[in-house]
């Protein structure tokens, strides 16, 4: 039994003496500090559990005790004196807290904003020992929620987590099970109203601003109720909020388990699950929102506004700006995860549960493939050889990825990258190591390269492993070309490239095949050529950038470096810079004097742009050297067969058809622009390997070029790494 002075006239304190039972006076005056200890993840159970029984407690007490000025129910007032009076000495109730408190009561119970009537008060005790229940089982993973828990190193640490973000969830399901009987709509700017009010009452403690930091956080739940629940996101119906907290419960869920249980390495083991759980997760809620939309399409707009927020609240870290996030998104929406089929795609007009459905395909397939490794019992890597007859025995689910790994391991070159992510040559495929790192390479480049050629074919449904025609891999080339440049695999404004890599693509990769299609095979490898050459000269631009003046820069504003000097750190580093392509180096080493100058100006032609000069060499045309050195590199890998390191007349032959397009449109005829005939374009492409120039270069080389045709006969020749180079730079130069 307490003691206190109450007059039960119309519910006002007064000054006779009266005894009640309930909590000890001023209780809530001590269940501020809990609170705040709870949210800060410093609370104990005990002391929640205290202050909601205080809260319930008080209300009992108010209601055995107080008559109110109606028999049937109590204003707000008269609570708010009452509370104020007993329970709460040191802190104010201003009457705007008591105000939205009752516009909460409104939204669950119904009734008016100034009356709690008797029913009522036998729901609140439902609602306020819900709370405090939840409340009880989340107080030891506090920490964790405001991600101020230490990285989990132990197995126990990481269970301890696991059991949180299972609690979160079942605590979000079960306070959307109690709010989804609410009786009429809330607005998130009233709860913001509501938190500041409530905030006050800790004005003496400047260290917490819990309050605040939850209405900083309400723009991006209205924008999350609009993307995953259904539009008018500040407006939050009765039937809305069961899903919309347990599903925002469920993607806070996501969010830390990203923070907690994602290891290094999210590729295989413990990572890959991790990943696997995250993403299923993810298409579950994907897949319900989609249901939950009156036109069931999460709209452009909607999505527009997530990705908004997310840059603004800095959540989402892209290299990219927030337009061409958007742009990309819809790429990747209207035409990746929305195929067409007959020559025709469908509009989209947002994320479809077609949409979602190729989503998830794709990213199991994905996964399939990483798994294979281990059931393949492939430990830290395989010869190619072995690696080929284990995947025969391979049986997936996925049939579409297990056919496009199966084309890639069946290929006479198949594509394996060393732990620095560069492409591995060897004459003898089945020689060549394949580590796990390799076969992830593969696995997500095929993957692109599928969505793009999904995304962009006239028919993806036919054209399966076929490829992109020139047209479609153009327009696939200006909508992906915001990132490329933002990744730093283009250079800003490069116009020339796009059809460069089409032209290469067709010309040097090891699946190359001269016709007018970038083919699934061709699209991984120029990818994979581009993405190692910049990971070759990453360390020479190092070096270049710290060691040698710049002698101006491009319109673009990158910095141009003196030739000598990166002509002579390119000399003195050849075994460190190219030791992924050894033949390089081998044959690099016997050039000196005027023949490394002359490489070095060969080189210089192949890799110039209409913005360079001659007066010094950009970082991306390093990067596209590197490239070039791979470029051809692989037409030796590929046509060498002898591994002499050089070409003869036969083994040029063999290359000849690929090639044939290439020197036919280089060689029309100046007067009436028509291409030459096949023996003259026979000829040209020879003389160019036997003597690494043009034959319309001056008189003179006309003169010996005449000769060179009129003895086809005697045609002979060894065409080594430095002259194809010769004849690359009179293509590109001249």
């Amino acid at each position: 039994m307490t003691g206190c002075s109450l007059a039960l006239e119309d519910g006002q304190p007064g000054n006779e003496p009266v005894k009640f039972e309930g909590p000890g006076e001023s209780c809530l005056d001590n269940a501020l500090p809990a609170v705040q200890k709870f949210f800060s993840g410093d609370g104990v159970s005990k002391d929640i559990d205290a202050a909601w029984t205080c809260l319930s407690g008080a209300l009992k007490t108010f209601e055995t005790h107080v008559r109110g000025e109606h028999k049937d129910r109590y204003a707000a007032r008269e609570l708010q004196a009452f509370l104020q009076r007993f329970f709460l000495r040191e802190q104010q109730l201003s009457d705007s807290l008591v105000l939205e408190t009752m516009r909460i009561k409104q939204m669950l119970l119904g009734g008016d904003l100034n009356h709690l009537t008797r029913e009522e008060f036998q729901q609140v005790y439902v609602i306020l020992d819900t709370f405090r229940t939840e409340s009880v089982k989340l107080s030891p993973y506090m920490k964790i929620l405001n991600l101020d828990y230490p990285e989990p190193k132990t197995e126990e640490q990481r269970a301890f987590v696991e059991r949180g973000l299972y609690q979160l969830v079942s605590t979000g399901a079960t306070i959307g099970r109690l709010l989804g009987k609410s009786q009429n709509a809330y607005h998130l700017s009233d709860a913001a109203t509501f938190l500041r009010e409530f905030g006050k009452l800790y004005s003496k403690d400047k260290e917490w601003d819990g309050p605040d930091k939850l209405i900083r956080q309400l723009p991006l739940v209205a924008v999350l109720k609009s993307f995953f629940l259904r539009p008018t996101g500040n407006s939050i119906a009765p039937d809305e909020w069961r899903e919309l907290v347990a599903k925002a419960a469920r993607l806070f869920g996501l969010y830390m388990r990203t923070h907690y249980l994602f290891p290094n390495s999210l590729t295989s083991g413990e990572g890959l699950r991790q990943v696997s759980t995250f993403v299923g997760e993810l298409f579950a809620i994907l897949d319900e929102s989609v249901q939950a939309k009156n036109n069931k399409i999460i709209e452009y707009r909607q999505i527009d506004d997530l990705i908004d927020h997310l840059y603004k609240m800095n959540v989402l870290k892209l290299p990219v700006g927030v337009e061409t996030a958007k742009a990309l998104v819809k790429t990747a929406v209207g035409k990746m995860f929305n195929p067409s089929k007959g020559g025709e795609r469908k509009n989209a007009y947002g994320i479809t549960d077609s949409a979602v459905g190729w989503m998830r395909k794709d990213f199991f397939g994905w996964t399939e493939v990483q798994s294979a490794w281990d059931s393949m019992n492939a430990g830290a890597g395989l010869s190619m050889g072995e690696l080929r007859k284990r995947w025969a025995t391979q049986k997936l689910s996925s049939q579409d990825s297990a056919a496009e790994v199966s084309h890639l391991l069946g290929r006479p070159h198949p594509l394996a990258f060393s732990k620095k992510g560069t492409v591995v040559f060897d004459h003898d495929a089945n020689a060549i190591n394949v580590s796990r790192e390799s076969w992830t390479e593969l696995n997500w480049r095929r993957t692109i390269v599928r969505l793009l050629i999904r995304g962009f074919a006239s028919d993806a449904a036919n054209e399966n492993l076929t490829g992109l025609k020139k047209e479609n891999y153009l327009i696939a080339f200006e909508e992906m070309r915001p990132l490329a440049e933002a990744l730093d695999l283009i250079a800003p404004g490069d116009q020339k490239l796009k059809v460069s890599l089409f032209d290469e693509a067709n010309l040097f990769m090891p699946s190359a095949d001269g016709n007018d299609q970038l083919s699934f095979h061709e699209g991984i490898e120029i990818m994979s050529f581009i993405l190692s050459g910049t990971q070759i000269s990453a360390p020479i631009n190092k070096d270049t950038n710290a060691q040698c003046k710049q002698v101006g820069r491009n319109p673009n504003g990158d910095p141009r470096l003196d030739h000598n000097c990166v002509k002579k750190l390119l000399e003195d580093n050849l075994e460190a810079y190219f030791e992924m392509i050894p033949n390089w180096v081998k044959m690099l080493k016997k050039l000196r004097g005027e023949k490394w100058n002359e490489f070095y100006e060969h080189l210089l032609k192949t890799v110039s742009g209409d913005q360079d000069s001659p007066d010094g060499i950009r970082n991306a045309q390093v990067t596209k050297a590197a490239v070039i050195f791979q470029y051809i590199e692989s037409l030796f890998i590929r046509f060498d067969t002898d591994g002499s390191g050089t070409l003869n007349l036969k083994e040029s032959m063999v290359a000849y058809p690929l090639l044939y397009p290439v020197i036919r449109d280089e060689t029309k005829d100046p007067k009436t622009g028509e291409p030459m005939g096949d023996s003259d374009i026979e000829a040209i492409y020879t003389y160019f390997l036997r003597y690494g120039e043009r034959p319309d270069k001056n008189l003179g080389t006309k003169i010996k070029y005449i000769a060179w045709k009129l003895r086809k006969s005697s045609w002979e020749f060894e065409a080594d790494r430095f002259q194809v180079l010769r004849v690359v730079a009179q293509l590109a130069g001249d």
